[in-house]
């Protein structure tokens, strides 16, 4: 009989896990990345939500479900549940990816990771960030797990191909899916050619070190929001993706991982190659990096108009009036003990 709020708490979530994911296939999806990318624009879009959109508190959790296909009775047919971790935008909360990178969620984690196009000058600060932030925290998750190791290298090497990619010696790939989404592309568009060219030469590039998928977005194109939306059912759900693929820069880029290589990126070989340096260096020469906030805490919900909720607002205005009673009794109490005349 669980004794206290956090036993109780725990009880119902493990029985409603069960009820939930009952031969289902449970996966996680975490997403971090650049504020104001459009991720929980999007996010609302695949969870169906049509209340407004607030801004990430911290890090959010959030779950989705979808009936599997089966003979059973209607009232026990199993259900896929994916778990969705999303980290407010920045770089300032990175200590939460412990929470979502746990042992237990690794093999069946997909990681978005978004940028925002229109700001270029701090477009490799926030992916080299991540990217440092990310491959550190799995390292220390892993290296107390030898087994788990092994058998992410195998589902990587099997997802990507790497026993016949020409580029794995080159490549550094991530132990988990990821996923890369160039937010903001309706602004991105109007760049000139050759910088639009730059940007997406080195996200290809950087997507193709990873082992990651690559794709442009924008909240205010529906068919770039169904593409988003279709990934992230891939990844929660194991839907099928759609064979389309375009690697020119004129074009919103739609890269699924394993498809693009750094010969398609530089086909002459040039002077930049496959190496990360050199690609960093040529995009720092024409967009300086411009060092993002890293750390910009949250209006206090408490007073936010957007997180309203009638309820605990109540509870939390008859607490406060009880700890403000209490202020004034002590208050008084002091003032009484010090005025006092002394003997």
């Amino acid at each position: 009989m669980p004794k206290n709020l956090f036993e109780m708490a725990k009880v119902d979530g493990e029985t409603r896990n069960k009820e939930l994911s009952v031969d289902g296939r449970d996966t996680s999806i975490l997403m971090v990345g650049s504020k104001s990318a459009g991720k929980s624009i999007l996010l609302n879009s695949f969870l169906g939500r049509t209340d407004p959109v607030k801004p990430t508190l911290s890090l959010e959790y959030f779950y989705a479900r979808k009936k599997i296909t089966s003979s059973f009775h209607a009232s026990e047919t199993p259900k896929s549940v994916c778990s969705i971790w999303d980290m407010q935008g920045g770089l300032g909360f990175s200590s939460l990816m412990d929470i979502p990178l746990r042992a237990l969620n690794l093999t069946n984690l997909t990681i978005f990771i978004f940028l925002d196009l229109s700001q270029p000058k701090k477009l490799w600060v926030t992916t080299d960030a991540l990217i440092k932030q990310i491959k550190a925290k799995l390292k220390a998750e892993l290296s107390s797990n030898p087994d788990l190791a092994a058998k992410l290298d195998e589902l990587t090497r099997s997802r990507l191909g790497l026993n016949e990619n020409p580029d794995e010696k080159r490549m550094d790939p991530v132990e988990v899916p990821v996923v890369i989404i160039g937010g903001k592309y309706d602004i991105f568009q109007n760049f000139e050619p050759e910088n639009k060219k730059l940007i997406c030469r080195t996200l290809r590039h950087v997507a193709v070190w990873l082992g990651a998928s690559l794709l442009f977005y924008s909240n205010s194109d529906q068919n770039l929001i169904k593409r988003a939306k279709e990934f992230l059912v891939h990844h929660a759900f194991g839907s099928p993706l759609s064979n389309l693929i375009s690697q020119d820069y004129n074009k919103p880029l739609l890269i699924p991982a394993g498809t693009d290589s750094f010969r398609q990126i530089e086909p002459s070989g040039g002077e930049i190659g496959s190496s990360f340096e050199l690609w960093k260096q040529a995009f720092a020469a024409v967009y300086p990096p411009e060092e993002t906030d890293t750390l910009e805490l949250p209006s206090n919900p408490a007073t936010n108009d957007s997180f309203k909720e009638s309820d605990i607002d109540l509870l939390r205005k008859q607490k406060d009036l009880v700890r403000f009673n209490i202020r004034v009794k002590l208050r008084c109490s002091s003032i009484f003990a010090f005025s006092l005349p002394r003997n």
